[in-house]
């Protein structure tokens, strides 16, 4: 279960998007913080950053994923209709 934080904080590239999407951020950490409690805070260290890459990564997915359902809900024809309403940017 350790490996892929491992392979997220030394070789991000290794990585498919799926290994990146099916990781479980929050039982990554539980694990970390209950089995490696007495380990030294060099692996720890490089563990918390691997979850904080995939956790990373897991963000621009949902992102790139929710810019694409906007871009093909803009793009359909009950969107123009005036189906949806138009957000407003916030300055």
């Amino acid at each position: 279960a350790l490996w892929t934080p491992w392979v997220a904080a030394h070789w991000e590239r290794r990585l498919k998007r799926e290994d990146f999407r099916k990781s479980d951020v929050s039982a990554l950490a539980r694990t970390i913080r209950e089995t490696l409690k007495g380990s030294s805070l060099h692996l720890v260290g490089h563990l918390l950053l691997g979850v904080c890459r995939i956790f990373f990564r897991q963000t621009v997915q949902l992102q790139d994923d929710i810019e694409e359902l906007r871009a093909a809900m803009l793009a359909s024809d009950t969107v123009r209709a005036g189906g949806v309403p138009k957000a407003h940017a916030l300055a």
